[in-house]
């Protein structure tokens, strides 16, 4: 849903805001791609939660949440990005192998 409103944003041109509402959002690695139509500035507002999915099987990378190639980003809001960190920590195998999956930031 949000990577919905994200694309229907980016194609708008103008000022568009993204609003992400006063509630929970779990999810798992997020890209938010531009190149974007806005001519003025982005504005995504995040007046949620949104919380990192601890399952790690579901990053290839090392990135939570991405945004590139955007010109003109505001990132507001009353909201928080939650990475779960310490659901997440226990599952950090690094300091003991090198053959570790990296947690994603």
């Amino acid at each position: 849903a949000i990577l919905r409103a994200w694309n229907a944003a980016c194609r708008s041109a103008g000022s568009p805001t993204l609003v992400i509402s006063s509630r929970k959002y779990l999810v798992g690695p997020l890209q938010f791609e531009g190149p974007c139509s806005n001519t003025g500035v982005f504005t995504v507002r995040v007046d949620g939660a949104i919380l990192a999915s601890t399952n790690l099987s579901l990053y290839e990378g090392d990135e939570w949440i991405l945004f590139s190639h955007i010109s003109n980003l505001k990132l507001t809001g009353s909201g928080t990005f939650d990475g779960q960190g310490e659901a997440a920590w226990p599952l950090d195998q690094c300091p003991f192998s090198s053959q570790c999956k990296v947690l994603p930031v």
